[in-house]
């Protein structure tokens, strides 16, 4: 895979395309890499020999689980979660975000391909499927929903241990680096946010570890390009997906087995691209007034992926006009130079930026 240069890059920009994509959420009509759980006539024979699932997150829609013993390419998310979040919705809004994502081909961004949707009524994978489930005195698992995707793959053990010798205390390194669970490393890139407290912390995990702005740029990360990589990201789910992007996920790992996948190439971090994941969340959107303050709502209230307006730091000033710009000339490559709604979206964007810096001041105030 072409490492992009740690310089601005001048990526292709989404075209203008119009993507198709099928409503039946079990038919994926987007050319990705597909993982097939393989029949076997002798199940029982088969029940014995499959290797345990063992979980790699937990969230509000869910756990996510994988295997190591095998290929480790699959994740299963259950919805064993908070009430009112519906695997189903993610399924569906997966499939129609991926079909646009794809056909977009934007560099450096990945998305899990994915399987399949199964329910709680399918007995023949559910039969199979939990007896790979832990089963003791604290964990009983039943037949539920879930999606079936591809696993973003966790950073390797010696970027795990950049990241530990950095920003962890030294009394609790050789414990992190000893841990299982903190295998299933995938950064959190906060573009919006910077380290208040920049001492070593002694409790820390590298499960969604963030890494906020200002560390990036002290390990040399490529922060204007990952803001552009969002840039088209956003511009393509709001457009073409017509989605409103809302609670999505943007993390750091390795690249995934799509054939245009292109990676950057980091000290700390490897060979590393962008992820998008964690669908449930997001809502289709209405090409208008109301669907770009819907979206801009979505943007404000997610966590701090995105570089923000009305910053009093120079830097993130910068990096917001970085995003800005990239962000106007990808939409009207989808929408056409006539669309007021990209201008419409970055000033909505910008006007609850102000809104929110003011409110932050004033608490500020009150607090001294």
């Amino acid at each position: 895979m072409a490492a992009a240069s740690l310089g601005v890059i001048q990526a292709p920009l989404a075209p203008n395309f119009k993507a198709t994509y099928d409503t039946n959420i079990h038919t994926n009509t987007t050319e990705v890499p597909q993982f097939k759980i393989k029949p076997n006539s002798d199940k029982s024979e088969k029940m014995q020999n499959l290797a345990s699932y063992r979980e790699i997150g937990h969230g509000h829609c869910g756990s996510v689980w994988t295997n190591d013993q095998e290929d480790g390419t699959l994740a299963i998310k259950r919805e064993d979660g908070g009430p009112g979040r519906s695997i189903k919705k993610d399924a569906q809004m997966h499939q129609r975000i991926q079909t646009s994502l794809t056909s977009a081909k934007i560099p450096c961004l990945d998305i899990p391909a994915y399987h399949r949707l199964v329910d709680a009524q399918d007995d023949e994978f559910w039969c199979e499927t939990l007896t790979r489930f832990p089963h003791d005195a604290t964990h009983h698992y039943e037949a539920c929903a879930a999606l079936v995707s591809e696993r973003i793959q966790p950073s390797a053990k010696p970027h795990r241990e950049n990241l530990i010798d950095l920003y962890c205390a030294e009394g609790v390194r050789t414990k992190i680096k000893s841990s299982r669970s903190d295998e299933d490393c995938l950064i959190r890139c906060y573009l919006g946010r910077r380290t208040h407290n920049r001492r070593p912390s002694r409790f820390s995990t590298l499960r969604n570890r963030p890494l906020n702005l200002d560390q990036m740029e002290d390990i040399k990360l490529p922060v204007q390009e990952y803001a552009q990589t969002m840039a088209d990201a956003l511009a393509t789910i709001y457009w073409d997906a017509k989605i409103d992007a809302n609670d999505v996920e943007l993390v750091l790992a390795p690249a995934g087995t799509h054939p245009n996948s292109q990676t950057w190439s980091s000290h700390t971090l490897g060979d590393h691209t962008m992820w998008i994941l964690d669908f449930d969340c997001c809502n289709t959107m209405s090409m208008d007034q109301a669907g770009t303050d819907q979206a801009a709502a979505a943007f404000h209230r997610n966590d701090p992926y995105y570089p923000r307006p009305a910053s009093r730091n120079d830097a993130d000033i910068a990096l917001w006009r970085v995003f800005r710009s990239r962000f106007l000339e990808s939409s009207r490559a989808i929408l056409g130079h006539e669309s007021t709604l990209p201008q419409l979206m970055v000033d909505r964007l910008e006007q609850l930026g102000e809104e929110r810096r003011q409110v932050v001041g004033a608490l500020s105030k009150d607090e001294t």
